[in-house]
């Protein structure tokens, strides 16, 4: 069933409907507040309240996209208010700085052919990354979203999403390079002084 059809059955009520679009956004949803947060009670909070406010308003809620989308916004948009509400003495940019990603990440690794081995090390740089890099890559090859959907998210124009996959992806590559260079770089002089 595609998300139109299964937004219509949504929209009559249907519980079964309801359950089957919870089960399969909720824990990408959990996974994405971990862009904001690390207080778990803070993401299923807004989960929950993602979900009542959809189940409330469902009759005038239209799905122009896909429900993924729909969904992962109006959870960016209340997380975001939340933690303006609560707050909150650290910015959003403190909690991305301090966000583990390695579960998130290890997939977007792979597709990209960053790094086949050294993982740590590979996770390490994506930590350096600006907030926004790593939101619009999380968004781009975790939740695989196009672009534009991407842009209408962040509320940026669809070139600037290019460029923050681009230069993100970029700048893992050069870095893990630049580092597997030095490391050898060092073991040849080494063995070269023995």
């Amino acid at each position: 069933m595609d998300d139109i059809a299964l937004w219509e059955c949504f929209k009559q009520g249907n519980d079964k409907a309801f359950e089957f679009i919870y089960r399969c956004h909720a824990k990408s949803l959990y996974g994405y507040g971990h862009r904001f947060t690390k207080d778990t009670e803070l993401i299923a909070d807004v989960i929950q309240d993602v979900f009542v406010k959809v189940w409330d308003s469902r009759k005038n809620i239209v799905i122009n996209k896909s429900i993924s989308f729909y969904l992962i916004k109006a959870f960016r948009h209340l997380m975001i208010k939340k933690i303006k509400e609560l707050n909150l003495s650290e910015s959003l940019d403190e909690y991305n700085s301090q966000i583990n990603f390695e579960y998130y990440m290890e997939e977007v690794l792979e597709k990209s052919k960053i790094s086949q081995h050294n993982n740590s090390r590979t996770f390490l740089e994506l930590e350096k990354l600006p907030s926004r890099q790593k939101e619009a890559i999380y968004l781009r090859f975790i939740e695989e979203l196009p672009y534009e959907n991407i842009s209408e998210i962040m509320g940026v124009k669809i070139p600037y999403i290019y460029n923050l996959i681009f230069k993100g992806l970029k700048t893992l590559k050069e870095n893990i390079v630049s580092t597997k260079t030095i490391k050898i770089s060092v073991l040849l002089i080494l063995n070269f002084l023995q």
